[in-house]
């Protein structure tokens, strides 16, 4: 909501929103894009670098498979291929941490409404 300060919550939320997109695009055949991952996260200001931090994190950690961050000195490129999915580890994260679940909480309503547009669209393409 206009918000543009990031608050100690947020990199929850960052990764709520990620895992949930990926696994909906996984749940109904649908191919992940950067784009509308980007669209589903709805922080317009985050940096690059620091959604490329969490990327790695989670790819790190095993909870999401087929993305990948290059850091260059021109910039940071993050790519999904068409593959990438969350894995039985992520999805345990997504539904079985508490943190996650305070996540669920704070990105509530609006963002399941958001994230259905969004691969409502996405399929008609």
């Amino acid at each position: 909501k206009g918000r543009t300060v990031m608050t100690k919550d947020d990199m929850h939320l960052i990764i709520y929103k990620i895992l949930m997109y990926l696994y909906e695009c996984n749940k109904n055949g649908k191919v992940p894009t950067f784009s509308d991952m980007f669209t589903a996260i709805e922080l317009p200001t985050i940096p690059k670098s620091y959604l490329a931090q969490i990327l790695l994190e989670l790819v790190d950690g095993g909870y999401i498979d087929g993305c990948s961050v290059t850091v260059t000195k021109e910039g940071t490129m993050i790519s999904l291929s068409d593959m990438a999915r969350v894995t039985m580890a992520g999805a345990d994260y997504l539904y079985e941490n508490s943190s996650m679940r305070k996540a669920s909480k704070v990105a509530g309503k609006t963002f399941e409404i958001l994230l259905s547009g969004i691969l409502s669209v996405a399929m008609q393409r």
